[in-house]
Order: C-alpha cells, then sequence, then structure tokens
C-alpha cells in the first residue's frame, strides 16, 4: 500500500518534463522509469506515466542533459572533478549517445541497459505503444543473438561492466554479473507479457538457474558479483586481466549492489510462487 501523502507529495513530476521552467533531463542510471510505470498502475495517476515515457523518450536527444549539467556545477561551488567523468565522455555507457529511436545494438553499462529496457517494454505495454515494442524486439535480438553467454548470462568485460561487440564472448575474462542476470530477467518478463513467446521465459529460466541462484552459497551469505564460465585460480593472482574475478563467493564488496538485489529479487520469487496468479508482479 503506497501512503496517499507520499503520492501527493512526489515532486518529481513538477522538476523534469517539457516545460520552460521544468528540467529537460533524465536520470543516469535507469530504474525510476519503471517505478514510475508501476506507481500509474497503482494510482491510475497519468502525471507518472507521463513523466516515465519523458524520461524514455528525452534519453539522447540533443543538447545532451549530462553535458547541461556538468557545465552548471563547473561554474558553481561545487568542488571541480579531476577529470572529465565518464558519462560525459561516453554517453553510450548510459545509452544516451542516441534517442532510443535510433539505437541499434545492446551498449554501454549491461545493468542500465537491461533496467532501461524493462522500463521501456512495460510501457510498451502499457501505452500500446508500437515504436516502442519495436525498440525492445529490435535490442532484445541484438542482445540475445550475439552479446549473449550460453548460461544466458551478459556484460562480456570489467571495463565499464558493459558490453562490448558482436560475439566477443569470451569464457574467463567474462563480466556476467548478477545484478546484470536480474535485470535481464526483468527485461525477459515484460517481453514475455508483451508477445506471450516461451522464449522469452527460457531466457529467464537460463538466467536464473546459471547466474542468479548459481552465484550464492547454499549459506545464503556468500555471493559472486561475477560469473565467469571458466576459472583457474592460481592465474587469477598473477594476470592483471581476471581482477575482477574470485575464485570463492565473498560475504561482502565495495560496491555491494548484488547481495541485496539477490536478497530482494528472491523474495520476490517466493511471493510470486505463493500468491494467485491474479495478483503476481516482479
Amino acid at each position: 500500500m503506497i501512503p496517499s501523502h507520499a503520492v501527493e507529495n512526489f515532486r518529481l513530476c513538477t522538476v523534469f518534463g517539457p516545460e520552460r521552467d521544468q528540467l529537460h533531463g533524465y536520470d543516469g542510471h535507469p530504474e525510476i522509469e519503471l517505478a514510475l510505470a508501476r506507481l500509474y498502475e497503482a494510482t491510475k495517476k497519468q502525471r507518472y506515466l507521463t513523466l516515465a515515457n519523458y524520461f524514455v523518450e528525452q534519453r539522447g536527444m540533443e543538447p545532451h542533459y549530462y553535458d547541461i549539467e556538468y557545465e552548471k556545477r563547473q561554474q558553481s561551488c561545487v568542488p571541480k572533478s579531476d577529470g572529465t567523468p565518464w558519462m560525459i565522455k561516453s554517453k553510450a555507457y548510459s545509452q544516451a549517445h542516441l534517442p532510443l529511436s535510433e539505437q541499434r545494438t545492446a551498449t554501454g553499462h549491461a545493468v542500465r541497459f537491461v533496467y532501461l529496457m524493462t522500463a521501456v517494454a512495460h510501457l510498451a505495454r502499457l501505452r500500446q505503444n508500437e515504436q516502442q515494442r519495436q525498440i525492445c524486439l529490435r535490442l532484445w535480438q541484438n542482445m540475445v543473438r550475439r552479446q549473449i553467454y550460453i548460461t544466458k548470462a551478459i556484460v562480456s568485460q570489467g571495463a565499464g561492466e558493459a558490453f562490448s561487440s558482436d560475439y566477443d564472448l569470451p569464457n574467463d575474462t567474462a563480466y556476467a554479473e548478477s545484478c546484470a542476470s536480474i535485470g535481464l530477467m526483468m527485461f525477459a518478463r515484460r517481453m514475455l507479457e508483451m508477445e506471450l513467446d516461451g522464449r522469452y521465459a527460457d531466457v529467464m529460466e537460463r538466467a536464473l538457474y546459471n547466474t542468479v541462484l548459481g552465484s550464492i552459497a547454499f549459506d545464503g551469505r556468500h555471493y559472486f558479483y561475477v560469473n565467469p564460465l571458466e576459472v583457474h585460480p592460481k592465474t587469477l593472482r598473477s594476470n592483471g586481466i581476471y581482477n575482477h574475478v574470485s575464485p570463492v563467493r565473498r560475504r561482502w564488496f565495495g560496491c555491494a549492489c548484488c547481495p541485496p538485489n539477490i536478497a530482494a529479487f528472491s523474495n520476490r520469487l517466493v511471493i510470486k510462487s505463493t500468491r494467485p496468479a491474479s495478483t503476481r508482479s516482479m
């Protein structure tokens, strides 16, 4: 249940948007788009769906919002950064190099990509929008035909935790991040709802068993952040290309996104498996 006062005081809709006195931008790490779409489903307030769609359609438009904000911060009293931030140098890192309607390949930080596409697929179904459906189909096909492992893990490189290029899928240096597989399942689930095609369920199943569940130790307290398909423990200590690889599951990480993400996702799986079909959501 969402408290009514929380919904009414949700100011994001007044801060971002197409009007002159609003910010013409979008988030750096896509997540709010899906949250807004689900908030619309819970409240039936059109403004949340409208803002979710605005964030999706504004991404990649010029002038780039990241450049505008960076210039503002450079001219303000905010401490200057030592170098140009990654998101400014590489717009593809956050899928902001082009409008989504012009993108042809799965690009950039993989978790950002699948979270963004989960929202686009959710919006396409809610809005019955054919253009957004075609974007999802095109980018899904590129990802699953050219940039996915046999285990249905994604992310082939540690640099930027990102996609690289078609068919570049090394076994030993694979990143195959646990969070990316959760995001992949979320994207696949929306595609399944939209297309009613069992191939999307097949991807969900392989990602679940091979990466998401496989990343957790039996005690439920140790995790793999990355899940390469091939590991030589003795080599890891002497070769820097394996700095991101651990031969054993760890209790915690400096960037601790995977353990709580896995815990939250596992809880949703339990809830989905015990609730009537009409009340399930992920």
